[in-house]
Formats: C-alpha cells, structure tokens, sequence
C-alpha cells in the first residue's frame, strides 16, 4: 500500500464549505486511470485533481482532472485549486506556475489579494466561438431547461463557446428565471452528445456599473454533475462571449467582470474575469479566484 497526500479545499470563496469543493493529491505518481477514476468516485466532487510532479522543457508540473464519469481535459476551478495549494505548499507570495494539462499548457501567476492570501489567476486557452443552437436542437434546449424565447436576451445567439472545455452560452433575462432553473437532466445529456459540448451555462447580466457583474449556472450532467456551484472555464469563456457581442466598452483594451453562482446550492462564491481584447474582440481570457483548506488527510491506495 502506498500513501498519497490528499487535500480537499474549496474554491473560488474565502469561507468553509461554499463555493467549489477540489480534492487534491499532490503526488499522485504511481496511480493508474483506473485507480484515479475510483479514487475521483469515491471523493464524489465535480473533480479531482491528479499532480504529476516533474519539470519539463515546458510545464512545471503536469495535472489530470477526473469527473466520476472519466477524465476531462481541464477544469478551471481545480486548476486554480492546485495553483494555490501549490504556492502555499512552497510558501510562494508571487510567481508563476505553467501547468500540463490534456486541453495543453495553462500558465498561472500566483499574487497576494487585499486579505494576504494567495489568488491564482489562469490563462485560459485559445478563444473558440461554435455553432449555433438552431431548430429541433435548441428546441429541445428550451424544453430541458423550461423557458421560452421571451426569456432570453434578444438578438443573442445560443452559442457554443470553447476554451479547452466547451460550453453552450444561454442569455436569460431574469435574476428569477435562472434561479428557479430545474432542468431535465437526461434531456441536456442528450442534447450534450448531439452538439460536443461537455455543459449549459445560463446567465443573467445583473450588473454594469460601477462594476459589471452577472449571475450563473451550470449544469453538466454528461459529466455526472448535475450542477457546479461555481464554474471557471465557462466564466471565462463567458467573458470571451460578452465581448464578442458588445457587452464591454468600445475602445478598451480589456473588460473585467465578477460572475456570482451556488446561491442555489447554498455554496456562493465569486469568480473574476478578465478579457484581453484587440479593437473590440476577445483576444484572451484569465480566471481568478483563492481556496480555503477544509482538510487534508493520507489515502492508502
């Protein structure tokens, strides 16, 4: 039997047992798929986070993220999970990590927030705007999440949009709408496996100034998480959708805003967003968000 060092945190909050809950192991050398996958459905998180420690000539570290379902190419909250546990592991205040991951190589700058705790941002990858949802397809979309057009903001596609991790935007315009969202689950698997998208991400714009905010949520049941309370990689593809359709300010250089999510699950937490643009198109995304340690125990595999 081996021992495995194994944390599990929350993310994308500053307290206990909200916002998004990781597992950790930090050295995970010596697990195979098989025993990465038990070990991910017994933890029973929306993932968990396999670091292979070992530099290469570029990556730092190489991570594996697995749903109970299988493994996924990336995950954008447990990727900022294992940037800050790592920082606070090596006592880093500042730096930067570049992490190995199947949707390829994710850099990560580690910095002090107000509080004086570590807050990883994450370059996402390459900005990719899909196909549409059209006809029957977004026909059935409507009838599994139980809306109708008059809910939607108007002249906005139902898009795909992909970062690594892809993800069908849904622009609703009620704050009421969203959270009495309760989806039929088997028809947005379905829906999953007919577009290639591994999620639905509705939202609601709640806020422009002085701060921009938007309220979400998330449903990947293809992936055996019926909801994540709190979301990375479709905030940040989020961020690349709201600018390619006018939401940010024509003429900067960049569009921050703040996604809220998990008041329905009762585990709020916060996400920041940052969108580097050229002229007003999104040229890249960046995630940020902290953890809290819940605890850390050893696993004997």
């Amino acid at each position: 039997m081996t021992q495995y060092d194994l944390y599990q945190v929350d993310t994308f909050t500053k307290t206990k047992f909200t916002g998004n809950a990781t597992s950790i192991l930090t050295d995970a050398r010596g697990l195979t798929d098989a025993q990465m996958l038990q070990i991910t459905r017994k933890l029973n998180n929306s993932e968990t986070a396999f670091v292979i420690p070992g530099k290469d000539t570029e990556a730092d570290v190489t991570v594996r993220f697995f749903t109970p379902t299988g493994e996924t190419p990336v995950c954008g909250h447990a990727t900022i999970a294992v940037a800050n546990l790592l920082a606070q592991l090596q006592q880093l205040t500042t730096g930067q990590f570049k992490i190995r991951t199947k949707a390829g190589i994710i850099p990560v700058t580690i910095a002090l927030d107000d509080d004086g705790q570590t807050l990883a941002t994450m370059t996402q990858n390459k900005i990719a705007f899909e196909a549409r949802l059209t006809g029957q397809t977004l026909a059935n979309l409507f009838q599994a999440l139980h809306v109708t057009k008059a809910d939607l903001i108007p002249d906005l596609p139902i898009q795909i949009v992909n970062t690594g991790h892809s993800k069908v935007m849904v622009p609703l315009v009620e704050l009421a709408t969203l959270n009495q969202l309760k989806p039929d689950l088997a028809l947005l698997t379905k829906i999953s496996q007919e577009v290639g998208a591994n999620g639905f991400y509705p939202f609601v714009v709640t806020a422009k100034q002085p701060e921009f905010h938007i309220h979400g949520r998330m449903f990947a049941p293809i992936s055996d998480n019926d909801e994540d309370p709190v979301t990375g990689n479709a905030n940040g593809e989020l961020g690349a959708y709201l600018v390619k359709y006018g939401f940010s300010e024509k003429g900067t250089s960049s569009f921050f805003f703040k996604a809220y999510m998990g008041n329905v699950l009762h585990r709020p937490g916060v996400v920041e967003v940052a969108v580097e643009k050229q002229g007003d198109r999104p040229s890249a995304v960046k995630i940020a968000g902290g953890i809290v340690h819940v605890f850390q125990t050893k696993l004997e595999v």
